[in-house]
């Protein structure tokens, strides 16, 4: 084995100088990468729905929009109800996660929860679902609302 001598010490501080700096350069390309694709993922999002489904209880209060596209499900809510309560973590997103492992449990849709001032505002699958998932989903939703409003 070869020893390589790299000189002076001036020499050594100037290479881990430039390796640094290359690194952290490389890192902030990284992010701007990152960035970039996240924009272009919640673009796609951003595309009209095929369809629209009003979520209402028995009783006729609006629950929630579900916005159906090409590429993604977004349930937007029109009630308010807190992001912390145990009936959205505990088992609305239950239901969707359980649902979502049915379809492809090697690698389900990914899934956002959005909130606004402590309030659920929307879900979004990015992946088109089957029309018996919504309906599992549109289940769910009325039966948290029922429950809120007990």
């Amino acid at each position: 084995m070869e020893i390589v001598d790299l000189g002076s010490p001036e020499l050594r501080d100037k290479l881990k100088r430039f390796l640094e700096e290359r690194i952290e350069h490389l890192k902030r390309e990284l992010e701007m990468y990152e960035a970039l694709l996240y924009l272009l993922d919640a673009a796609a999002l951003e595309e009209e729905p095929a369809e629209e489904h009003q979520v209402k209880t028995p009783q006729g209060e609006e629950v929630a929009v579900v916005k159906i596209g090409r590429n993604s499900v977004r349930i937007v809510m029109l009630r308010e109800i807190p992001v912390s309560s145990p009936l959205v973590r505990s088992f609305l997103l239950r239901v969707i996660d359980e649902q979502l492992m049915k379809l492809n449990p090697r690698s389900p849709p990914k899934v956002r929860v959005k909130s606004r001032d402590g309030s659920l505002s929307e879900i979004v699958i990015e992946s088109r679902l089957p029309e018996h998932v919504v309906e599992q989903i549109e289940a769910a939703l009325k039966f948290m609302a029922m429950k809120l409003g007990s």
